[in-house]
């Protein structure tokens, strides 16, 4: 089977456009992918995403109990933590160009493409909202620094499932038949 069923099955959905896996769990499978900041010819903002089914249930139960909204509220009282933020979207634009330019030079010249992939995290106009608490996991366990994200992880006690997420994985998909050397 290969990652893109994997991961399709992690998301519980059909994925579009080209994506690669950035993070694994300890044990192998995909946690993060890096998506092309193009889907179908127009711009796509949100290029890390996370997959793991236990992280994103656990990540879930936070935003149901209001913590989008509690994240907000911090962003609005607390300068060094805005400023963290505010350097992540910077970030994340920088790392938009430099895929746009690496892969799709043809799409530099275009303003209204250009707009819409220097906007913030998750294509935020306002960078003082928050879009969803995954997509800042998600940045975050890709080594950026992201002060939701990394405030949400605080809040998880165990980072990744100890083994009923993946023993379920590993009875629907074989990660043997996938795993590429070297990766």
């Amino acid at each position: 089977m290969d990652e893109r069923k994997i991961v399709e099955w992690q998301m519980g959905r059909t994925l579009r456009g080209n994506f690669r896996v950035f993070k694994r769990c300890s044990h192998g499978y995909p946690t993060v992918i890096i998506s092309d900041p193009i889907l179908d010819g127009k711009p796509f903002p949100t290029i890390f995403w996370l997959t793991c089914p236990y992280l994103r249930k656990r990540i879930g139960n936070l935003e149901s109990l209001g913590y989008v909204d509690k994240l907000e509220e911090l962003i609005q009282r607390d300068e060094k933590f805005r400023n963290r933020l505010m350097k992540a979207h910077e970030k994340i634009v920088e790392l938009r160009l430099k895929l746009l330019k690496k892969k799709y030079p043809e799409y530099l010249e275009n303003d209204e493409f250009l707009r819409a992939l220097k906007k913030g995290i998750g294509g935020v106009g306002n960078l003082e909202t928050v879009k969803c608490l995954h997509l800042h996991v998600a940045i975050h366990l890709a080594g950026m620094d992201d002060p939701i994200g990394e405030y949400v992880l605080r809040m998880i006690d165990e980072m990744e499932c100890v083994d009923a997420m993946c023993r379920r994985c590993k009875y629907e998909i074989s990660p043997s038949s996938f795993f590429q050397e070297g990766e």
